[in-house]
């Protein structure tokens, strides 16, 4: 057999998907027989890996997703999902992703609305489509779930517990918060809502996801920090980190914060090192339950593509060497995934313009206290939806896999994009770390918050609030932040 005619009986044999644990052989006398051997093995094993990671996929979501390529959810479950928007808030429960506000435009918002009515009237003569240069804009206080085994939406119908602050009765729509998954509850931390008040403590928020309702956090502590915006948190341990952002009248911060998550108390830590400059519209990402990543960001007329580290354990700012190509130019407004040692990247804009590259950051040099190495991944298309600024992504390490929904390139989207790195792996669950107490929300009620196990990747609900006399209600459920 020729070498020519072998290769394409190989390659045929490996795009059906089915393997012979036979070795794959070559006629020695074919010239450049080795290195095409290698080339064909190579290729089957790629193959195969491929093929093992979706088997571990719900079949909706492997039928769904492509390999190195953002793929557009489409279909009668997109088209009842979330209205465009951005500035919203992602963060996974189990099987669950849970969006929860952001900004839009007024008259695109209503036009959505127009466009899911059932059997919808003729629209009145003066509406029409919006166009990419509408204005005007309003927050968002809606939340809704995707369930990534049925790649279906869902809105969510929430309730909120009496606050007691006549200025604060209830949950407000923002735009510009952060949401964090603990154990079956999402805090939700700052945000800028329609109300201004300087001097209020930054807000947090607890939702239980088995009542769907919302309480406010009444946190300890002499000090707090001011309500922010555009801020980024990072859950390390039981610790949960809060940097910059911009508060109420828009001014950049640079400030550290800590809201210890057993004592659910704020305190300032005094952190060695040069700190990143007064900043919004960053992001930020945990490595090995240790080191916080800040990556871009803007202040006023200013964007960045400076990197810093925060060492948690000796307290200090510092600045790793880079390594490898593709160093993103400077931009705020970009988004970011953590799958296994990669931090991907992408959108965000600067002063001139979007993002189109998307790039990925390799972290596991800093375990060594070595350099961090970029690298470009992919260039999309400028009018595409991940060459969005204040787009939402959402890691599911289970599956090797990113979702990315919303963001603003001229106009608001609110199409899911799924993205599957041809290199990552599924990660498997492992759970460790001590538990921590349930928080002291403002009207008492306790239940929101379960009593949990944490490590650095994810959290394991005990139970929750106990009845009077009695055990603990629920089972555990394994979470993941």
């Amino acid at each position: 057999m020729c070498a020519i005619a072998w290769c394409v009986q190989c390659r045929a044999a490996m795009s059906a998907h089915h393997y012979e644990p036979t070795p794959t052989t070559l006629p020695q006398s074919q010239p450049k027989w080795w290195s095409m051997l290698q080339l064909a093995n190579e290729e089957k094993a790629a193959l195969q890996a491929t093929a093992d990671k979706k088997a571990m996929w719900p079949p909706a979501l492997a039928q769904a997703a492509q390999v190195a390529t953002w793929t557009p959810l489409e279909g009668p479950a997109a088209a009842k999902g979330p209205s465009p928007r951005y500035d919203h808030a992602l963060a996974r429960i189990g099987t669950q992703v849970y969006l929860v506000g952001g900004s839009c435009g007024m008259i695109k918002w209503w036009w959505w609305w127009w466009q899911q009515l059932p059997h919808p009237p003729p629209p009145p003569p003066s509406s029409s489509p919006p166009s990419s240069s509408s204005s005007g804009g309003r927050y968002l206080g809606d939340v809704w779930a995707f369930d990534i085994e049925r790649l279906q939406w869902r809105p969510i119908s929430c309730t909120s517990a009496p606050t007691g602050d006549e200025q604060l009765p209830a949950f407000q729509p923002l735009a510009g918060h952060r949401l964090m998954a603990w154990g079956t509850t999402l805090l939700c931390i700052g945000g800028h809502t329609k109300a201004k008040q300087p001097k209020r403590p930054l807000t947090v928020w607890c939702l239980d996801t088995s009542s769907m309702v919302w309480s406010l956090l009444d946190a300890k502590g002499d000090n707090a920090p001011v309500n922010r915006g555009g801020h980024s948190v990072a859950l390390v341990g039981n610790k949960l980190y809060v940097f910059g952002g911009e508060d109420v009248l828009r001014r950049p911060l640079g400030d550290l914060w800590v809201l210890d998550l057993e004592s659910w108390s704020w305190y300032q830590p005094e952190a060695a090192g040069t700190p990143p400059r007064d900043r919004s519209a960053h992001i930020a990402t945990v490595v090995q339950d240790r080191w916080m990543v800040v990556f871009g960001g803007g202040s006023l007329a200013h964007c960045f593509n400076d990197l810093h580290v925060l060492d948690t354990e000796a307290m200090e700012w510092v600045q790793p060497e880079l390594g490898g190509e593709g160093v993103p130019s400077a931009r705020a407004g970009c988004a970011g995934g953590q799958l296994g040692n990669k931090w991907y990247i992408m959108g965000g804009g600067d002063n001139t313009g979007g993002c189109v590259d998307m790039v990925a950051l390799d972290l596991s040099g800093l375990k060594e206290g070595g350099a961090v190495s970029w690298e470009l991944v992919e260039n999309v298309g400028t009018h595409s939806a991940i060459a969005c600024e204040g787009m939402g992504v959402v890691s599911v390490p289970t599956a090797a896999l990113l979702l990315a929904f919303g963001g603003y390139n001229g106009k608001y989207h609110n199409t899911l994009h799924l993205y599957q790195p041809a290199t990552a792996a599924p990660e498997a669950d492992v759970v460790a770390g001590k538990a921590a107490s349930k928080p002291s929300l403002v009207n008492g009620n306790h239940a929101a918050v379960a009593s949990v196990h944490v490590d650095q990747h994810h959290i394991v609900a005990e139970g929750m609030a106990k009845k009077e006399g009695g055990g603990a209600e629920g089972g555990g459920s394994s979470v993941e932040t």
